[in-house]
């Protein structure tokens, strides 16, 4: 009987619920999706994957497309060191975020933080819970493999009302949230398809609009959005 691994990611709900600019909501999403996708990218032959669906080239295209759930059974029945598997995504994930020099080094600062404070808050953020299912120890009924993903669903349903302290520090979520338009998981998304921002709720509320009167549209958008404390969604380093 196989041996699968199984791995849950968080907290996707408590760090969405404090988001306040739709870039937040955004990097709430995206944030643990690269994660997953790094996970993904650890397996060793995207065969052995349950869940999620992933393929060599699916890249995520600025918008979270992994779920939170991975799911892969063990070749030849070997568990591979799922400790250090993590902390090498960990440290990927960072790489994302923070961007790398031309030699391929991770950089060693994003805005005002040095690497190790976000390193560390990451370490005590992020939940990677994970276990092995031995498929031999399950009663006969949920060895079939669509029974016992339903039995999976529970346990992981389960494992994530488990709750983390996250020691306190000098860098919080709300960190992170700022500095989103410095990272280079952002750039990519974003800045190099053109964007210079994310559209405040106000103007997807009203989108339907633009095609109205362009110039007031845009004119009422700027003096009354982005250049008032309405503002959305505005990092004024990048919009002139």
């Amino acid at each position: 009987m196989r041996k699968y691994i199984c791995m849950t990611i968080g907290p996707i709900v408590n760090t969405l619920i404090k988001a306040r600019k739709t870039r937040e909501t955004w990097m709430s999403s995206f944030l643990f999706s690269t994660l997953m996708k790094i996970l993904v990218s650890k397996v060793g032959n995207r065969e052995q994957i349950i869940i999620p669906y992933s393929e060599d080239n699916f890249e995520l295209q600025g918008v979270g497309l992994y779920p939170d759930h991975l799911v892969y059974y063990c070749k030849d029945n070997s568990v591979p060191d799922l400790d250090a598997l993590i902390e090498e995504a960990r440290e990927e994930l960072l790489k994302e975020i923070i961007g790398i020099d031309e030699k391929g080094n991770i950089l060693s600062k994003i805005g005002d933080y040095p690497v190790e404070v976000l390193r560390k808050f990451l370490k005590d953020y992020l939940l990677i819970y994970y276990f092995v299912l031995d498929v031999s120890v399950l009663p006969e009924e949920d060895k079939k493999e669509k029974n016992f993903l339903t039995l999976l669903d529970q346990v992981f349903n389960t494992i994530e009302l488990q709750g983390k302290v996250t020691p306190y520090g000098t860098f919080k979520l709300t960190d992170l949230f700022r500095m989103i338009p410095k990272m280079a998981l952002y750039e990519k998304a974003f800045v190099e398809n053109q964007m210079k921002r994310m559209p405040s709720l106000v103007e997807i509320a009203t989108k339907g609009l633009y095609g109205l009167d362009r110039v007031k549209y845009e004119k009422l958008v700027w003096n009354k959005i982005i250049m008032t404390d309405e503002a959305e969604d505005t990092d004024f380093e990048e919009v002139k």
